[in-house]
């Protein structure tokens, strides 16, 4: 008898023990996530991106384009689900690299029961956990892989069209680097020099780190009257007004009508290739990365000077092509290499020439390589070429652009 009362007392402690054990992981887990990665790998692509980067055929390109030019895609898809602890309104997500949560990046006043953030970068591992604003309520630790080599959108609040350089390849094998240089439109449309949400400034400033921007627009034009960083004196701040394409080329003259049927003509000013130089000084110097350049739409001024910086680096006319189109997947609006007729790219690489706008970024490619090649057939060189002989850009300048920006 006395042997089966210890035995009772041994499991009615173990019991107590467990119970106790059970008790002290709800109160460290009082927050039950709803989606669990367990280091799964995810894409950060939207489906319309990733339908647009996996076709070859030029016909199905154009035919992808018209369909989906407008629809919206420059956002990244990780989303983050939890059950609320019953008692608190917002929750603190809080992100880091290492899974001892040095250097966080944390998000306070999130409401559940999910959310979706857009600066991861591909090929990097993230570690999460969720927290109560107003409890000790707390998730347990989850974690996800970035795919590599995708397109990275950064998704922000009251900014679109805001891209990473990164992840292209380019002709001698090496690979553009993530988190050095981004891409996009205004990050002023309130006025002023504000424009962002507390939390496009924290994703801006403390885990993208822009240290520069560079403003593409016109002084007092169509900059909102904008005349240093929307980050503050602290960043430092170019305004480098410049137009697209081929305004940027000697010797490039076309005309059209405008809504009323006047002739108007469209040519080429120095100005706008000594702007375009002075982009590449300003990315000569190492502390101005990482950088963000950008004009109102982040389509055609910037995607002038994205073409111009990835093609110097060598990547290749396809994919260079392939950033462009991006922007097509955003608010702003269609950007293609050509106008499409019947199904297929026209060859004169002008998608519009109008009252509206000058889209040509395959036309502005032909006269680069035709102007300023230097006989190797490579877009590369005759962008090099162009760079320093029209529009001023040292070699050291352009040793620094590529030593910040390729990976082996």
């Amino acid at each position: 008898m006395k042997k089966a009362l210890s035995w009772i007392l041994v499991f009615s402690m173990l019991f107590c023990l467990s119970a106790c054990a059970s008790g002290e992981k709800e109160q460290e887990y009082g927050l039950k996530l709803q989606k669990i990665y367990n280091g799964e790998e995810v894409t950060i692509e939207s489906d319309l991106v990733s339908g647009y980067m996996k076709l070859t055929d030029e016909a199905e390109v154009a035919a992808y384009l018209q369909q989906y030019s407008s629809k919206k895609g420059d956002r990244q898809q990780v989303i983050f689900a939890w059950e609320g602890d019953g008692y608190s309104r917002t929750y603190t997500i809080t992100f880091s690299e290492t899974e001892d949560f040095s250097n966080p990046m944390a998000f306070k006043g999130v409401a559940p029961p999910l959310t979706t953030f857009g600066f991861f970068e591909p090929g990097k591992t993230y570690w999460y956990k969720v927290e109560s604003d107003t409890t000790t309520s707390v998730s347990q630790v989850d974690h996800f892989k970035v795919k590599d080599n995708q397109v990275r959108y950064i998704s922000l609040d009251e900014a679109y069209n805001i891209r990473d350089l990164g992840g292209w390849k380019t002709e001698d094998g090496k690979t553009v680097k993530y988190g050095m240089l981004f891409r996009g439109g205004t990050i002023n449309n309130r006025g002023g020099a504000e424009g962002l949400s507390d939390r496009d400034h924290y994703i801006f400033e403390d885990i993208l780190g822009v240290k520069c921007e560079i403003d593409l627009r016109t002084q007092n034009g169509d900059d909102r009257n904008q005349s240093y960083s929307v980050f503050g004196y602290s960043c430092n701040y170019a305004k480098l007004a410049i137009q697209g394409y081929s305004y940027i080329l000697p010797g490039f003259e076309t005309t059209y009508e405008d809504d009323e049927g006047k002739v108007i003509r469209r040519e080429y000013y120095k100005h706008i290739s000594d702007n375009v130089g002075k982009v590449f000084e300003a990315l000569g110097y190492e502390s101005n990365y990482p950088a963000y350049f950008h004009c109102n739409a982040g389509a055609d001024r910037t995607g002038t000077v994205a073409f111009l910086i990835n093609g110097l680096l060598g990547v290749s006319y396809d994919d260079l092509i392939r950033d462009f189109e991006l922007t097509s997947f955003s608010r702003y609006g269609a950007r293609w290499r050509s106008d499409i007729v019947d199904g297929r790219f026209t060859e004169d690489g002008i998608m519009q020439n109008d009252y509206g706008n000058f889209v040509a970024i395959g036309a502005m490619a032909d006269k680069l390589l035709a102007d300023y090649g230097t006989g190797d057939g490579k877009l590369s060189s005759a962008i090099e070429n162009y760079l320093k002989t029209v529009c001023g850009v040292s070699q050291e300048e352009i040793d620094t652009v590529r030593r910040m920006m390729l990976e082996e």
